[in-house]
């Protein structure tokens, strides 16, 4: 070694310098190597500390993933019970985790949805894995959404292939309802398109044909749903305009025909009726509608509900009543009225000032003694004739 002091090469052995005679401080130099080995020793408790913390993240990160693993592995397998309890041990109240959850959700009902459409599977198993999702309770509105995506689209392949029978079969007005049916998102929708126009010919021959059959029948309101639905396909069409417009005709007729007897039967089936109705006046020379009732039916009346309308000499109609005047108002008599009796004469209800010449009523509603009732179903039609209307002296 060299001395410290005189720089002189001396034993590694040596206590004094041979030299210079200066002591060689052994302890201190073996004090330098001991202080050097000691700040190697503190260094080994922040590796150790790093190494843990490296563990810690690293076994985190795992648990994590393990987590989300078993809970993507619980729902796949349909075993959303156990994906709830993971959800709610494990991932609820942790921001990422649940951020991650709700993203692969997302793209599991997204890709079931594009995996559908694509053919690449089923109706049943995109129905099951919808509804694994709803069942789970998470991201439920999306997976409802999709679902009724998915089912919508499987009507229209439904419809689809049932036009194609239909109209294989050369049924072109039943063929072609179906195929209408079928929604853009169906990837049958173009070539449904395609069919629906080569179509268009043979479909209106048979509209034309079939109408004329079910208006032989008299059934112009079948014929003119077929034809309003026609018109939807050939629009601006002069057949087809030309037998809308009579088949309208026809029905009109034969609805108002339908009415009138049915009206006239509900006439027939009245258990009590006014017989007749007019306006008289009292000693003080106000105006009564003096409305004569008979009982028709069997049994013993206790009170009934008559309404009646007023007109002035012109046959227009005129608001009547004392306190509250109306163009339709109903009065409450209890009278008793014996089978085939008749009331009213000599006595009525106040018309007011209304300057009333003519009167018409009907009966409402009747109460008998032994506590049964009679509604008139004719009534609703007599008030929607007269109300508000002139009266038609025929």
């Amino acid at each position: 070694m060299v001395c410290k002091k005189c720089g002189a090469e001396i034993p590694d052995d040596s206590v004094f310098c041979g030299k210079c005679g200066a002591k060689i401080n052994g302890e201190s130099f073996f004090n330098e190597i001991r202080n050097k080995k000691s700040v190697f020793v503190m260094k080994k408790p922040l590796i150790v500390l790093i190494v843990v913390l490296i563990i810690v993240i690293a076994t985190t990160f795992v648990y994590a993933g393990n987590s989300l693993r078993t809970f993507k592995n619980a729902l796949k397998n349909g075993d959303y019970k156990e994906a709830i309890k993971i959800y709610d041990n494990e991932i609820r109240g942790n921001p990422d985790k649940e951020k991650q959850v709700t993203s692969f959700l997302k793209n599991e009902i997204q890709e079931t949805l594009t995996s559908y459409k694509g053919g690449k599977i089923t109706y049943n198993e995109a129905i099951n894995k919808l509804q694994i999702i709803i069942n789970s309770g998470f991201v439920t509105e999306d997976a409802k959404n999709a679902l009724d995506e998915v089912k919508r689209i499987n009507e229209s392949n439904i419809a689809f292939e049932n036009g194609q029978k239909l109209l294989a079969n050369k049924n072109y007005i039943e063929g072609i309802k179906e195929l209408r049916k079928v929604i853009k998102d169906d990837k049958n929708y173009i070539k449904a398109q395609e069919l629906i126009k080569n179509s268009v010919d043979d479909y209106k021959k048979e509209v034309l044909s079939k109408t004329d059959d079910l208006a032989k029948e008299a059934e112009y309101s079948s014929a003119l749903n077929i034809i309003n639905e026609a018109l939807t396909i050939i629009p601006n069409d002069a057949d087809l305009a030309e037998r809308k417009s009579t088949y309208e005709k026809l029905n009109k007729e034969k609805a108002e025909a339908e009415k009138k007897k049915m009206i006239e039967e509900l006439k027939a089936k009245q258990e009590v009726v006014v017989i007749d109705a007019r306006v008289t006046s009292d000693w003080l020379h106000s105006e009564i509608a003096e409305i004569l009732v008979k009982n028709i039916s069997n049994k013993v009346v206790k009170k009934y509900i008559v309404g009646w309308m007023a007109f002035d000499k012109n046959n227009y109609p005129v608001k009547s009543g004392w306190v509250f005047p109306e163009y339709l108002k109903e009065g409450v008599a209890e009278i008793n009225i014996q089978p085939g009796e008749i009331v009213g004469r000599g006595y009525g209800f106040d018309l007011g000032n209304s300057g009333a010449k003519k009167i018409i009523a009907c009966i409402k509603e009747v109460e008998y003694y032994d506590g049964s009732k009679w509604y008139n179903e004719y009534y609703d039609y007599w008030v929607d004739e007269h109300k508000e209307k002139p009266l038609n002296n025929d």
